[in-house]
């Protein structure tokens, strides 16, 4: 997937300050790397589609209502 075209993702399993199908506005930075603010207001790196934030579990690519892409 062409991750330079996704601007919205949902966590698959909760993270620190980050919460389960939540949906995050993502800023691609680079290859699969991009940026969301947390839920304590922070910016952090996440990966796609697997994530550290996420203890490995997946973000998923979705549109601003949370449909998966």
């Amino acid at each position: 997937m062409d991750y330079s075209k996704v601007k919205y993702v949902k966590p698959s399993a909760d993270g620190i300050d980050i919460t389960k199908d939540k949906v995050y506005e993502f800023d691609f930075f680079d290859d699969d790397f991009g940026h969301i603010t947390d839920d304590d207001d922070f910016q952090i790196t996440i990966i796609i589609p697997e994530c550290h934030h996420l203890d490995g579990a997946h973000w998923i690519p979705c549109t601003k209502d949370g449909t998966p892409l």
